[in-house]
């Protein structure tokens, strides 16, 4: 029976040291390394894929630190992978983008930014491309 009082006090002391620990944190420092995105920015699209030529050209870029990967695209729409798999297949739009389904290889590509954006399935493995057109 005489626990109750010492219960009742543990109890109002937590519920004290809660509210003051509340009032006393500080203000979260702001971090540099965040983007500078305001809210009058807006968020980037993708450039809709219409025709081959709109992709058309040669592509580069890497899937990680020792895979690099080339891309030649023609104007009728014949896709020359060089890289991780290398082949030689007709790519597709669907959709406004631009695919390329090969046994080995599947890419489901954007243009965003300037960059050709692809989804790359590389066998059993997934790879996320950012591939920079070049002149």
């Amino acid at each position: 029976m005489h626990f109750r009082p010492l219960a009742a006090a543990c109890a109002a002391l937590l519920v004290c040291m809660a509210g003051s620990a509340n009032g006393q944190q500080p203000a979260p420092a702001p971090n540099p390394m965040a983007p500078m995105v305001s809210a009058t920015t807006p968020a980037p699209t993708p450039t809709p894929i219409n025709s081959f030529a709109d992709v058309a050209g040669n592509w580069w870029g890497e899937v990680d630190v020792t895979s690099k990967v080339a891309l030649n695209i023609s104007p009728e729409g014949v896709v020359t992978m060089r890289g991780v798999r290398s082949f030689t297949q007709q790519g597709r739009i669907n959709f406004q983008r631009f695919e390329v389904l090969s046994p080995g290889t599947d890419l489901y590509c954007n243009i965003m930014n300037g960059f050709l954006t692809c989804h790359a399935r590389f066998g059993t493995w997934y790879a996320a491309l950012n591939l920079k057109r070049t002149q």
